[in-house]
């Protein structure tokens, strides 16, 4: 629901999405598919999607405390952070932002900018192939007041 004075209120249908846990993690999901986190919630929920729904900026960064505490690297060291934009269709839905050592992904495709996942599988399958097989994840998730550009942005 938006109020926008001397328009009124508009409410919006907000469709149902299936977020599959630790499910959208499957192995057989990025290495012998292509379904992505963000694609499998889209086909377990019946919704569309579009590889390109998904735009990225990679950077190099200095981790803070908690993304060294992740990498097991020194605070302030250098690690590419790979920050995406997923839409469906023009409407942002969230944001998401993944931190990388430079020696497990410089010259791959997960520091590539182009819009979609970094090829078939996405970043999971780029570290599968260089031979970095993930043994365990973590997501942290926090809520917060969004920043002004946050707010921009979505």
């Amino acid at each position: 629901m938006t109020s926008t004075r001397g328009r009124g209120t508009v409410v919006r249908p907000r469709t149902a999405l299936k977020r599959l846990g630790i499910a959208r993690y499957d192995k057989a999901k990025w290495r012998d598919g292509d379904e992505v986190a963000f694609i499998a919630d889209r086909v377990a929920s019946g919704r569309a999607y579009k590889r390109n729904e998904q735009t990225q900026t990679v950077s190099r960064v200095e981790a803070d405390n908690l993304v060294a505490e992740g990498l097991g690297v020194p605070v302030g060291s250098e690690v590419y952070a790979r920050a995406r934009l997923v839409k469906e269709g023009v409407q942002p839905t969230h944001t998401l932002t993944s931190y990388y050592r430079p020696e497990h992904v410089e010259g791959t495709r997960i520091v590539d900018p182009t819009p979609g996942p970094a090829g078939r599988g996405g970043g999971y399958r780029v570290l599968y192939d260089a031979e970095y097989e993930i043994d365990h994840m973590r997501e942290a998730l926090f809520a917060r007041v969004p920043t002004t550009d946050e707010v921009q942005l979505l």
